[in-house]
């Protein structure tokens, strides 16, 4: 309103790294309703924070007023997100599953947020936290389609947002089950052992006009189900049907994953995840000896090898504490296949002009993960006796004689 007389507006800032320009704003009795710029500047800093600051407006005879700063900081970089699906099928009244995690750690913490372009598809939850701790720990969203009174396929975008994160998107293909029926599976995602087995149960979403039959199928060798085939009658549609799900046993030290593909004729295509807990001991690198006795000049050999198969070739380098002392070959390359084929290596003495034992030590390192070994090798000097005569004659019990 205007004023009777002038006023002056005093701006200060709760946060030295925020600064406004200019300090103060003078309204006459006939500039009151004139608005003026005010410019607030964030300073950089060193940090990786987000930073927040209050813009307080006060003056003599003014109603104190207050305007909140945030200040996002550009140290904390923006951060993709992984999906452990970019579509799936959905049947109408079904629901499906997919998994989200950060794809690199963030210095801050991340808030995801979750939408459906379509209210027939509903997503639950909302919003996922990720702390700089749990980033890349997956968390499960469950995506259900609702059943509406039409015939129509619809497809259905699930919008993956944040400050600070790549946005994503989940393409849904919701299956109207006046054609097509879905799957109902319980649980939605499995975890079991190497070595083990669990069961879930399938069952139709909705009763069908006609039989129908279920094909199962793994995505990896090592995860088997049982049985393969499903059938449902127009009587029998709701009644869980079980499928054992298998995980061999393999000779790596890594987890795995598989997902269970659930098909058929007039059947809206569903999946099933699977995480598999490997029982393997980390590889190792083991010798045939972890100590040599050898003579100077001559050699001596000593084997290694992977106690169980990597997930990528490891190359291992060996290193000699004494130069007198060397080896052959200088590295070792172990392959996901010949991982437990011991290699030789040829440890070889040098001859030298002093008459002292000596020793070393060959110690053999690899990549990260890899334990390091070593091999203590004693070297025994070679003496060479040289004498001045090869025989003597000494009287018995009159004379003496020598040799050097």
């Amino acid at each position: 309103a205007q004023p009777h007389s002038a006023r002056t507006v005093n701006l200060s800032s709760t946060n030295v790294d925020v600064t406004i320009t200019p300090a103060e704003l003078n309204f006459s009795t006939s500039s009151w309703s004139t608005a003026q710029t005010v410019t607030v500047r964030a300073a950089q800093d060193e940090d990786g924070a987000d930073d927040t600051a209050t813009i307080n407006l006060t003056g003599t005879k003014i109603l104190a007023n207050s305007v909140a700063v945030t200040v996002t900081d550009d140290e904390d970089p923006t951060v993709g997100l992984g999906l452990s699906r970019g579509s799936l099928d959905l049947n109408e009244g079904a629901s499906a599953t997919f998994r989200v995690w950060l794809a690199a750690q963030p210095r801050n913490a991340r808030t995801v947020n979750l939408a459906s372009n379509n209210t027939d598809v509903t997503v639950t939850p909302t919003t996922l936290n990720f702390s700089v701790n749990n980033w890349s720990v997956s968390q499960t969203v469950t995506l259900r389609a609702v059943q509406d009174a039409d015939a129509n396929n619809e497809i259905v975008t699930i919008s993956l947002t944040g400050a600070r994160i790549t946005s994503e998107q989940v393409a849904v293909a919701v299956v109207d089950n006046e054609t097509f029926v879905g799957l109902a599976l319980s649980p939605a995602e499995l975890t079991l052992d190497e070595g083990d087995s669990v069961t879930f149960t399938v069952q139709l979403a909705a009763l069908p006009g006609s039989a129908r039959t279920v094909n199962l199928s793994s995505t990896n060798a090592d995860v088997t189900v049982t049985p393969t085939t499903l059938n449902f009658s127009t009587s029998n549609w709701s009644a869980p049907q079980t499928v054992t799900v298998s995980a061999g046993q393999d000779a790596d030290g890594a987890d795995e994953t598989a997902t269970i593909n659930l098909t058929g004729e007039n059947i809206a295509s569903n999946f099933l995840e699977v995480r598999i807990t490997d029982d393997d001991a980390p590889y190792r690198l083991v010798l045939s000896a972890t100590s040599l006795t050898l003579n100077e000049g001559s050699s001596g050999t000593f084997t290694a090898r992977l106690t169980a198969q990597p997930e990528s070739t490891q190359t291992v380098t060996l290193a000699s504490t004494n130069s007198d002392v060397t080896f052959s070959p200088a590295t070792l390359s172990f392959s996901t296949s010949s991982w437990n084929t011991a290699q030789t290596v040829t440890v070889t003495t040098d001859q030298d002009n002093d008459s002292a034992d000596d020793s070393a030590t060959i110690n053999l390192t690899g990549g990260a993960g890899l334990n390091p070994v070593a091999v203590s090798v004693a070297v025994l000097e070679n003496i060479k006796i040289n004498r001045s005569r090869n025989y003597m004659i000494v009287k018995e019990g009159t004379s003496t004689a020598s040799f050097y």
